[in-house]
C-alpha cells in the first residue's frame, strides 16, 4: 500500500513537471502559475519521498500536494470549457488519475502509519515486531 501510495505521488509529481515544463516553453518568465505549480511539484515529490523513506507527516504533505494538484486541474477543465474546448476535458480527466489515487492512498492507515521507528529497525514486510508494540503500549 505504501509503494503504491509512493507510485501516485511519484506520477501526480510527473504530471505537474510536464505543465510546469509546458509553461516555462511557452514564455521564460516566473510568474505566480510556475511558482504555484513549481511548489506543488516540490510537495509532491517531498511527499512521496517522505512516504517512501517512512517519514512522519509525510501523508499529509502527499495529501496536501494531491488536493493542491485537484484544485489546479479542476481550474484547468473550466479554463477549457469555458473556452469550448469540451473534447479536450478528457485529457484533465486522464491526469486527475495520478493525484485522486494520491488522495485514496496517502489518508489510509497503512500509510499513516508507516513511520520508522526511532531505532530505525523495521521487518522486510513493514510490520513491527510483537517487542516494539508491547513497548509502545507500555509509554502510552
Amino acid at each position: 500500500m505504501v509503494r503504491l501510495a509512493a507510485a501516485f505521488g511519484l506520477l501526480t509529481t510527473a504530471e505537474v513537471l510536464l505543465f510546469v515544463v509546458g509553461f516555462l516553453v511557452q514564455d521564460l518568465r516566473l510568474d505566480r502559475v510556475v511558482v504555484v505549480l513549481t511548489l506543488l511539484f516540490l510537495g509532491a515529490a517531498a511527499g512521496s519521498w517522505m512516504v517512501l523513506r517512512g517519514r512522519r507527516w509525510g501523508w499529509l504533505v502527499l495529501t496536501a500536494a494531491a488536493v493542491g494538484v485537484l484544485v489546479a486541474m479542476g481550474m484547468l477543465a473550466l479554463v477549457l470549457s469555458a473556452l469550448g474546448a469540451l473534447s479536450a476535458l478528457w485529457v484533465v480527466a486522464a491526469l486527475a488519475l495520478g493525484p485522486g489515487g494520491c488522495l485514496a492512498l496517502a489518508p489510509r492507515r497503512q500509510v499513516r502509519e508507516w513511520v520508522v521507528p526511532r531505532d530505525g529497525r523495521r521487518s522486510a514486510e513493514g510490520h513491527r515486531s510483537a517487542r516494539g508494540r508491547r513497548s509502545a503500549a507500555r509509554s502510552r
